[in-house]
């Protein structure tokens, strides 16, 4: 019995790869070109069929990922260009994953979220205590029982597997260390979440938490998330008192931000109440105007940063990312890279509009979480944070799923 090919994506593919195989054109970047071009090959051409695959889900994401390929090339392969390629196909793959799960793996997935997110309260809290658990400290359990942990350690620490298991993070003030500003980015998402899933209360509860940061960004977050998830299940008349403690919430963290600072007798000023971002914002401007179009390259904002903070004779440190998603967007992809993207959230704002036509507090929660990465993202590095990158990475699954369903 034989058995009937299904069809290919792109079935020139192939063909067009066997005869660039064997021309071993050198490229900045790739030592060995006789050797190492093969492999270019075989990662562009893998990475056109899985842009083909998300295309047939979301036209514009797979545009944004090809833009992308196409800048890893032109700058010769480099090593971080190319991590960053295969995560963002990756985390592709995974959002077509996010479209296609049924109700009830959604609410599994909301169920681990919050779980997670209690975790990360945990974490969190604790560290704001200067106690920092390392994932090796239970081992230290055996002195209580006269056995020396050490062998144990050195034991694992042979060989390359469980590596974990590892001294080094014994006796050193790391290892589950979160800051409150990304742990409460992290529990902001979880608001609207928990809202849904646990009640009203418990989402109230959840907000309180966050307000525990005193980070103005993830405490602005999760009330714009608060609003847009409670704005249908309270009565009209509650809804301006709604506002009304989001606003104050979030006036009190900033003021309780900004004191210190004042109090150091620093001048009021927006470079003050933005912890010095403004500042470097504006200083990066110049580099964006240099190349508007294409932008300066992936990963050019650390390079800047870190040519910056060497050069440059200020009390303003330029930290790795910048703290504004589109500022950083902008400045790495370029108008062209923003265009892609801004197809994308339109098509996005589609299913969100589709979801919020419906009753269902289970679709609008994804919403809601979709709400509190956008306002973050302003303020914080919120998708370079590989944690909460992924949750918003689920939520914009689900806006497609009813993007698509519509």
């Amino acid at each position: 019995m034989t058995e009937t090919p299904r069809s290919a994506a792109w079935p020139a593919l192939w063909v067009v790869l066997m005869v660039m195989l064997a021309i071993p054109i050198p490229l900045r970047g790739i030592p060995m070109p006789e050797r190492g071009v093969p492999i270019l090959y075989l990662v562009v051409a893998g990475t056109v069929l899985i842009l083909i695959h998300i295309a047939r889900t979301s036209l514009p994401l797979a545009l944004l990922l090809g833009y992308t390929l196409f800048w890893v090339l032109t700058s010769g392969f480099p090593v971080r260009g190319v991590q960053i390629l295969v995560l963002m196909v990756l985390g592709a793959l995974l959002y077509i994953e996010a479209s296609r799960l049924t109700a009830s793996w959604v609410r599994r997935v909301a169920w681990a979220f919050i779980v997670g997110s209690i975790l990360q309260v945990v974490l969190g809290l604790i560290n704001m205590l200067h106690v920092f658990p390392s994932p090796t400290t239970p081992a230290l359990a055996l002195r209580w029982i006269g056995v020396d942990p050490m062998p144990v350690f050195k034991f694992f620490d042979a060989g390359p597997w469980l590596s974990l298991m590892t001294t080094e993070f014994l006796g050193r003030p790391m290892g589950w260390l979160t800051h409150p500003n990304f742990w409460g980015s992290y529990v902001a998402l979880a608001v609207p979440v928990v809202y849904v899933v646990l009640g009203r209360w418990w989402g109230l509860g959840a907000f309180s938490v966050v307000s525990l940061s005193m980070s103005v960004g993830p405490v602005s977050a999760a009330a714009a998330g608060l609003v847009v998830i409670a704005w249908r299940d309270l009565p009209k008349v509650l809804r301006p008192t709604l506002v009304t403690v989001a606003c104050l919430a979030v006036f009190l963290v900033t003021y309780a931000h900004v004191t210190p600072r004042l109090e150091g007798q620093k001048p009021l000023t927006l470079s003050t109440l933005s912890s010095g971002r403004t500042a470097v914002w504006d200083a990066a401007w110049p580099t964006i105007k240099e190349h508007p179009i294409v932008g300066n390259g992936i990963g050019s904002w650390r390079l800047w940063a870190n040519e910056y903070n060497r050069t440059t004779a200020q009390p303003t440190f330029a930290t790795l990312q910048a703290h504004n998603e589109l500022l950083q967007f902008v400045f790495e992809w370029g108008l062209i890279g923003l265009a892609f993207v801004g197809w994308w959230l339109w098509q996005l704002s589609r299913g969100a509009r589709a979801v919020w036509a419906q009753t269902a507090a289970e679709g609008v929660m994804w919403v809601a979480v979709a709400a509190v990465a956008v306002v973050n993202s302003f303020v914080s590095p919120t998708f370079h944070l590989p944690a909460q990158a992924a949750i918003a990475l689920f939520a914009a699954g689900r806006l497609e799923a009813a993007r698509r369903g519509a």
